[in-house]
């Protein structure tokens, strides 16, 4: 059975609400945890984290694009 994690309760205010380069960086760090999100979730959807596994060496973007079924362009940005 899968066991879900409870979710944190995170403090969104502080005195440094008002402070533009916190509001910047918060901002920044979201986003970008959201984008590495999404490269996990597609690569996990198409097979590329299995087929990383399977492999015994290192591999280059093109053969690891063969192995996995995939064009390497996408392979690359995954």
């Amino acid at each position: 059975m899968r066991r879900c994690l409870e979710p944190q309760k995170l403090d969104v205010s502080s005195a440094d609400d008002k402070n533009p380069e916190v509001y910047e960086e918060r901002f920044n760090t979201i986003v970008y945890n959201g984008v590495v999100a999404l490269g996990i979730g597609l690569g996990h959807k198409v097979g590329l984290f299995k087929i990383l596994l399977e492999l015994s060496e290192p591999e280059t973007s093109q053969s690891i694009a063969d192995n996995a079924g995939l064009q390497e362009r996408y392979n690359i940005h995954v």
